[in-house]
């Protein structure tokens, strides 16, 4: 990594023309054509690049190290991997599943065996008059008792809520699986800001739902890495484990949060369905704040869709004369961008119907005729679920737009203008039409919503003669309370005792992409639904488990059997910090490419979709790699027992042979690494365990080059990706850095003849994965040649570096990288592995580590190559045509001739060591500067 953009500022200011010829360094060009000019630049900055790469990086040492190192080779086993993960995620899910099923049984006997108590109490101190029974207050409509008349009277322990910092668990400590502070001992309520805090509903809500602790505890003590446990009330409310003080937005306040709108609320409570909203657009929707109503409803309607369903919207109005002959022109428009069809309910689709549902302005008539018959059209045309199809209404049911409306052409006469007629509509025609297009096609559920006026007759009479259900709504506040009987009716109309798994979507309380185990709570005393139980997993747990059993170009993904939709992937953005809800991208995006390869449409994707194991080898396989080339590839899946998932591995023709490179066993050659949190050294605790290091390594903290940066001229030092660690969150968030210091140290600078000694994350207690300590010992020698360049070379190189394939990454003087380094993730990196047989430089960028803008030269690293004999090398040649491209170790002439297209000297054992071998096809690291 060096300042390049100023040395190619200086070779072309300072080349000098000679008789319109370009000089540099006494060497001019034999062209003095412009193109001859340009030519010649690039010749120029390209040895410059070539030579600077040579003289620093020094790349041929450290492949030499890689060359020498002992390699372990093994056989791998597409169906034992698969067997393996299996057997990690299957229990992972099921222990997920059982935590959510006590969490919904404790809370379905806990509401009903309280109720019954309090009403047999309640109902006795009314038989016997005594007056003690006035002190119960009982919700109207739905099952509630208690003697509060405010939350606040609740005693502390019962009532914790997210949003008072009075009533906050006293004992919150950092958690890293929850990434802030929590309380293990204890829940917290919080309670949407719509909800009136001290109705009926509330207090008894938080009474009975606070007896669900023991359970959300016992849950962690059988399953410590579990994420969130929740109940989500009907009423508005939720109760979370651990608790937790709510966000607050950029004023301060506490950002507000329903459980009812939320994917893993409605996913359970509402099965698949198509909906339709006419919303009445017309000049009587205008007054007294209607239309603002109106779409509050459509977009409550919108919000508590998923991914399952389809929609889409009307805006119902037609053109008319006013009351002094102009006309306005008005059609009844779908607002959706496709207005042919349904939309399924993503993200983008229902972001797009809200926005241009925030930009309509009513006006035009109240013929409604156009926009039930283009409602019915939609409901037969694909795509849709095919489920239940319900249309809703929203209208102020006037039969008339007013005096500015006409619905005729006004005419002049001797005494002036004569205006047209006022618009009367006919409802009976509306009623017969809907009437017919109902007889024909799958009926059509309609609830009516009607704002503000007494306009009862025409949306009243839709609802009920088509087996749905009307309201009246005089304004916009606690519209899910107020369409009580259209969520009743979802819920009632698909609800099962059985739990479900979410699609993927963003955590609200922090912890990335998730997923969710959701299943319903129903009362017995009346069926009625009294909410949700939850419990989250999060993208990362399950990335982390497929990756950690994959090695050289071995990859695995999972997906949604209902859709295909992909949701690990490696092509798919990181889950870590996402910034809004994941855009669904099919799997077959991802795995092909122009329709190829055909098989993985047409036999690997239908059984994984159906649920069932299988294997395929494919000749043309487009695998997720760096390179995404086609090649011999082969998939192993399975579905995840209980789910709605299926998984599979990717593995390359070279991956059915795995070399891992071992510890070294002398051990004296190698001098001590430090880890990159240079200033921890210097900590109370570190100076206690490790003392005199931070001395030792002389650190400069105001050196010019680096200004603010800490560096070490003596050391390089040593990142380790988070995927290093056998627990990333632990890692990341993690605060105590003296410790990750302490612990990094010590591990990569342990001493041992006995490789077996690091066998990573099996073993009890490790911190780092497999074989980490070996990488970071093969790459220490380079250090010294790295520390021996002359000061003239390196006045304009940043820093000098080599990251290698398992997250190590030595960087040289040694500073300070930030937390969630990942070197492999850098474009500087995808662009060596992608490009391995040359020299690459990358787009100029700003330094994650403080140096600026740089640019970065880098070439690729390969495995070392194994020892095989020229005679097998020459049978592979009679066995196949001339244009054979060798494997690693056969010799060569030229880097067309080898698999991995580079051809080199190497230091690596074999017949003739001064031959030119080809390189391996696994890349090990990438060197940069």
């Amino acid at each position: 990594m060096f300042l390049l953009v100023y040395r190619f500022f200086f070779l072309i200011v300072f080349s000098k023309v000679t008789n319109g010829q370009y000089c540099y360094a006494n060497e001019c060009s034999s062209r003095s054509t412009l193109t001859g000019d340009v030519q010649n630049w690039a010749l120029l900055i390209q040895n410059y690049i070539l030579k600077l790469a040579s003289d620093s990086m020094h790349r041929e040492k450290t492949q030499t190290f890689f060359d020498l190192a002992e390699y372990k080779e093994e056989k791998k086993y597409g169906e034992q991997l698969l067997d393996e993960m299996k057997t990690i995620l299957d229990l992972y899910f099921e222990k997920k599943q059982r935590a959510a099923l006590r969490i919904a049984e404790c809370a379905h006997d806990l509401h009903d065996r309280l109720y019954r108590t309090r009403e047999q109490a309640y109902l006795t101190q009314l038989k016997t008059n005594s007056s003690s029974h006035l002190s119960w207050r009982k919700s109207e409509g739905s099952l509630g008792l208690t003697q509060h008349k405010q939350l606040l009277h609740l005693d502390n322990e019962t009532y914790k809520d997210a949003d008072i910092p009075l009533r906050l668990p006293t004992n919150m400590t950092f958690h890293p699986h929850f990434k802030r502070n929590v309380s293990l001992q204890h829940s917290v309520v919080k309670i949407s800001d719509e909800i009136p805090r001290n109705n009926v509903e509330s207090i008894w809500t938080v009474e009975w739902t606070h007896k669900l602790e023991p359970v959300f505890v016992r849950n962690r003590e059988l399953d410590p890495d579990i994420r969130w446990q929740y109940f989500g009330s009907h009423v508005g409310l939720i109760r979370l484990y651990p608790g937790r003080e709510w966000d607050q937005n950029f004023a301060g306040f506490y950002n507000d949060y329903d459980p009812r709108v939320r994917p893993w609320y409605i996913g359970t409570t509402s099965g698949p369905k198509d909906i339709i909203i006419i919303l009445d657009c017309s000049e009587s929707m205008k007054s007294n704040g209607k239309f603002a109503i109106g779409t509050s409803i459509a977009t409550v309607i919108i919000n508590t869709l998923t991914r399952q369903d389809y929609v889409n919207i009307i805006c119902a109005h037609e053109s008319h004369w006013d009351d002094i002959g102009k006309w306005h022109v008005y059609k009844t428009e779908v607002l959706s961008c496709q207005q042919d069809t349904m939309v399924k309910a993503t993200l983008a689709f229902k972001r797009d119907l809200k926005e241009k549902l925030a930009t309509l302005k009513p006006g035009g008539t109240s013929e409604f005729e156009t926009a039930f018959g283009t409602a019915f059209d939609l409901f037969q045309r694909k795509p849709k679920t095919g489920c239940q199809s319900i249309l809703i209404f929203i209208t102020d049911g006037q039969d008339t737009d007013g005096e500015t409306v006409r619905c005729g052409a006004g005419q002049y006469t001797r005494s002036g203008y004569v205006p047209g007629p006022i618009c009367k509509y006919n409802w009976t025609r509306y009623w017969s039409m809907v009437k017919q297009r109902q007889q024909f096609h799958a009926r059509a559920r309609i609830f009516s919503y009607l704002v503000k006026d007494n306009g009862q007759i025409f949306p009243g009479k839709l609802a009920c003669e088509n087996d749905g259900h009307f309201a009246i709504l005089n304004d916009g506040e606690n519209l899910i309370n107020k369409m009580f009987n259209y969520f009743d009716y979802l819920s009632k109309s698909s609800l099962s005792v059985n739990g479900s798994w979410t699609s993927q979507y963003i955590d609200q309380w922090g912890l990335g992409v998730m997923l969710t185990y959701a299943i319903p709570v129903t009362s017995s005393i009346d069926g009625r639904l009294l909410g949700v139980a939850g419990v989250d997993v999060t993208l990362d747990d399950i990335e982390h488990a497929l990756s950690s059993k994959t090695w050289g170009g071995v990859y695995g993904f999972l997906i949604n059997r209902h859709d295909g939709d992909a949701i690990i992937h490696p092509g798919l953005k990181s889950t870590t910090i996402p910034i809004e809800d994941p855009i669904s991208t099919h799997i077959t995006q991802l795995e092909m490419t122009n329709n190829q390869p055909e098989e993985f449409q047409t036999i690997i994707l239908p059984t994984m979709l159906r649920g069932q194991r299988g294997s395929k080898r494919l000749l043309n396989a487009y695998r997720a790699t760096i390179r995404r080339e086609f090649g011999i590839g082969t998939y192993y899946w399975s579905p995840i027992e209980n789910t709605d998932y299926a998984f599979a591995f990717s593995l390359g023709e070279s991956d059915e042979k795995f070399r891992e490179v071992r510890q070294p066993k002398n051990l004296s050659m190698y001098d001590e690494s430090f880890f990159n949190l240079l200033i921890e050294y210097n900590s109370t605790k570190a100076r206690h365990v490790l003392p005199g290091k931070f001395e030792h390594m002389q650190v400069k903290i105001n050196d010019p080059k680096y200004n603010d940066v800490r560096v070490s001229y003596l050391y390089s030092s040593i990142m380790l990706a988070p995927r290093v660690y056998c627990d990333p969150s632990e890692y990341f968030y993690n605060d105590d850095l003296a410790q990750k210091t302490i612990n990094a140290h010590i591990y990569i600078n342990q001493r041992s003849n006995h490789s077996d000694d690091d066998k990573g994350c099996s073993q009890k207690y490790a911190i780092f994965h497999e074989n980490t300590r070996a990488y970071v010992l093969i790459s220490q020698p380079i250090e010294r040649i790295w520390r021996r360049r002359p000061a003239e070379l390196t006045k304009d190189i940043i820093w000098t570096y080599v990251g290698m394939r398992t997250g190590v990454f030595r960087t040289y003087p040694a500073h300070r990288s930030v937390r969630d380094y990942d070197h492999t993730s850098r474009a500087w990196y995808k662009r060596a592995v992608a490009f391995q047989d040359r020299t690459t430089a990358s787009m100029p960028y700003l330094d994650l580590s403080g140096g600026g803008k740089v640019i970065t030269i880098a070439q690729a690293l390969f495995e070392g190559m194994p020892a095989i004999s020229n005679e097998t090398c020459q049978q592979k040649t009679q066995q196949t045509s001339s244009k054979t491209k060798f494997p690693g170790g056969c010799p060569c002439s030229s880097g067309s001739d080898c698999l991995s297209g580079y051809c080199y000297q190497s230091a690596a054992p074999g017949p003739d060591p001064k031959q030119l071998r080809c390189a391996t096809e696994r890349i090990i690291g990438v060197t940069g500067t």
